[in-house]
């Protein structure tokens, strides 16, 4: 029954992460890649990701945990290897939060016309390419949770 529940958690979570992040990549990046310099600059800075990234860290790392610790305590042998796949998924959504999009947003936090890098326009393509890469892991961890889930509970 433990297994079952957060099993139940780990599913909901990931999916609750992969479906944020799946809004992000469907409607927010396409409205952000429309937009000239300043709009850019007005639209990021606007959006208050101080509230959103320590929640998408912090259940990132808590889902890999509970992955790791599931996959040691799943009665089923493919279940085991899909709570570990699932965990390394959370693990890939944190590492490229973390590396590639959390820096380079504090980055954009800060930008002015005027005073914006000369590489400018290769890290907002950067983090659209990053945040592409970590909506896959985050849909990953979903199918791997649910498979871990329908297999311990079969």
């Amino acid at each position: 029954m433990r297994n079952t529940v957060l099993l139940s958690i780990a599913v909901a979570w990931s999916g609750i992460q992969f479906g944020t992040l799946w809004i992000m990549q469907t409607s927010i990046l396409p409205l952000l890649n429309t937009r000239g310099d300043q709009d850019y600059i007005d639209t990021c800075q606007g959006i208050d990701m101080h509230f959103f990234h320590p929640i998408a860290l912090w259940g990132g790392v808590l889902m890999m945990v509970n992955g790791l610790f599931l996959a040691t305590q799943v009665d089923d042998s493919t279940a085991k290897i899909t709570c570990a796949v699932a965990a390394a998924m959370m693990l890939g959504v944190g590492i490229v939060s973390e590396g590639k999009n959390r820096p380079i947003w504090r980055m954009i936090e800060k930008w002015k016309i005027g005073t914006m890098p000369g590489n400018w326009l290769e890290l907002r393509r950067v983090w659209s390419l990053a945040h592409s890469l970590r909506t896959a892991f985050a849909f990953l961890g979903v199918v791997f949770f649910t498979l871990s889930l329908v297999l311990e509970t079969t």
